[in-house]
């Protein structure tokens, strides 16, 4: 995986901090093992790389000027409208990038079923019957189901009351979606006079069924 900096892993959030140079950083298996992931950096890898593939073709965007007249073209220039195609480090900061990257490291770190059920001390049958019930979330993939580890405590196993909030995500939703939305702070939710996410909402206690609510409209 091609970045500048150094990346370090906390949890399910990760934070690259811009170094000088082009170095390329390196994933150790501590940094993976922080995670509970059984699995060799090379292998986290290569799952990032499959993740990546399996995502959707966009259509390029190149020239401005590819869907314009010459006439129009000209009238924009002089209007002071810069159509020069965008550098590939203008392409990194956009959304849609940001949106890819993020993805492929959901799936790259995600659980198999029976790296789940290990986890939460159930037999895979029942994983697969959670996933079903969506009490469980769950990405499909050419290699089987990935359990995103945002549903996951990394000292308990399970969320606690994460089944009823999961069951009332619109399914349609995309998986990047669903994650930002457990992650980021919400106003509604306050744990010591602090807005938290739906995730630490859960993890300090917090009643499931408050939670429910701001899931229908996530």
């Amino acid at each position: 995986m091609a970045a500048h900096g150094r990346t370090t892993c906390d949890g399910v959030r990760c934070a690259v901090s811009e170094e000088e140079g082009n170095r390329m950083p390196t994933l150790t298996r501590d940094d993976l093992d922080r995670l509970g992931l059984e699995l060799a950096p090379e292998a986290f890898e290569q799952l990032v790389a499959e993740a990546v593939r399996g995502l959707p073709v966009a259509e390029h965007v190149g020239s401005p000027r590819h869907d314009l007249t010459a006439a129009e073209v000209a009238a924009l220039e002089q209007g002071g409208f810069d159509l020069s195609p965008e550098t590939p480090e203008e392409l990194a900061g956009e959304p849609v990038a940001r949106g890819v990257a993020e993805y492929a490291a959901m799936v790259g770190t995600a659980l198999t079923p029976a790296q789940a059920a290990r986890r939460l001390g159930i037999d895979v049958s029942r994983v697969r019957h959670r996933l079903a019930a969506r009490t469980l979330y769950g990405i499909k993939t050419p290699h089987g189901w990935r359990l995103p580890l945002f549903q996951f405590d990394p000292s308990s196993g399970a969320l606690p009351g994460v089944g009823p909030v999961l069951a009332s995500l619109d399914p349609d939703l995309h998986p990047v979606s669903v994650q930002r939305w457990f992650l980021a702070p919400d106003p509604d939710l306050e744990v010591a006079g602090r807005a938290v996410s739906p995730r630490d909402w859960l993890r300090h206690g917090g009643a499931p069924s408050a939670i429910a609510p701001l899931a229908l409209v996530a």
